[in-house]
């Protein structure tokens, strides 16, 4: 037999294990489905992600050392000591995020209250005032002498939103600002482009206090985007999702990676990560990924992009 011919063999074989393949994988899907449906429908998932996360783990296996909660129907649990593949569990995830009907992020709308909005004066924080003021109703200004007192005026609810640079073409992200947004638990609502001296640009967000999206004329819009910050342990064993995982749930769930900083940690063996995602695609069942699968994430924004005016 020669080569063409042992090609020809070998071709045929491997159709046959697609069709039988194919058909395995039809079956896993279908009970892949009774499990989230079973998962999302059952009176111990509760009214919180926290606690279907509990139930999640439990079924999946995805933290083997936690211990059953005394509320918890063993028996619903018993027997699941199965292995479960990183798309799997995406598409259990999903499943469940649909199935349930649970928000997963608590979301707040902005509120009758003043667009009063707080910022350091200077001329390219002045240009951000301005395009985030052209997209608001009777915004207002309060002027500050420094940058933890525009956080501060947000925080105590002086005003609702505050300016802050977040980036430009000279140092990247700023690592100081980022910090500022985190201690004082920010969250963005818009973003604008500011050009700079010598054919630069800086970033400007507004932020606010709780996490939402601000509504604004769609053609003052040139992108949506969602910004998060999570920490990952990746320790190679079938039950770790690392940041590859997570970026491939990202895709599966038609959302394109813009931006990813690596942070600094307390711990050798985990990773911290802020990642910007185009917000075009299924977000509550990305949001249930992160939840279900990586509970130590925090969100910083869900918010518009000004286009250049």
């Amino acid at each position: 037999m020669d080569f063409n011919e042992k090609l020809g063999v070998i071709r045929e074989n491997l159709r046959r294990t697609d069709a039988a393949r194919i058909r395995g994988l039809e079956i896993r899907v279908s009970h892949l489905n009774d499990l989230a449906d079973a998962i999302a429908r059952s009176p111990e998932s509760g009214d919180s992600p926290e606690e279907l996360r509990e139930l999640y783990a439990l079924a999946v296996g995805v933290s083997r050392d936690e211990v059953y909660p005394d509320n918890m129907n063993r028996s619903f649990v018993a027997g699941f000591d199965l292995h479960f593949s990183v798309l799997e569990r995406i598409y259990l995830c999903r499943r469940i995020a649909s199935v349930s009907g649970m928000s997963f992020l608590a979301v707040s709308p902005d509120g009758e209250g003043a667009n009063r909005i707080s910022y350091l004066r200077n001329s390219y924080a002045d240009a951000a005032y301005t395009a985030f003021s052209s997209v608001l109703t009777t915004p207002s200004v309060t002027y500050c002498r420094d940058f933890t007192g525009v956080c501060e005026d947000v925080y105590y609810g002086r005003t609702k939103y505050c300016i802050l640079p977040i980036e430009n073409t000279a140092d990247g992200t700023l690592p100081g600002f980022r910090r500022l947004i985190a201690k004082y638990e920010l969250k963005m609502a818009l973003t604008c482009s500011v050009e700079t001296s010598g054919s630069g640009v800086a970033k400007f967000a507004l932020l606010k206090k709780n996490i939402g999206r601000t509504e604004v004329p769609a053609k003052a819009v040139s992108g949506a985007y969602f910004d998060f910050t999570v920490n990952l342990r990746d320790d190679g064993s079938a039950s770790s999702f690392g940041l590859g995982d997570l970026l491939t749930a990202a895709g599966l769930c038609g959302m394109r990676l813009c931006k990813i900083d690596s942070l600094p940690t307390e711990y050798p063996d985990e990773y911290s990560y802020e990642l910007l995602l185009s917000d075009s695609g299924d977000l509550e069942g990305f949001l249930a990924v992160l939840t279900l699968e990586t509970p130590g994430f925090t969100p910083v924004g869900i918010f518009s992009h000004l286009a250049p005016r």
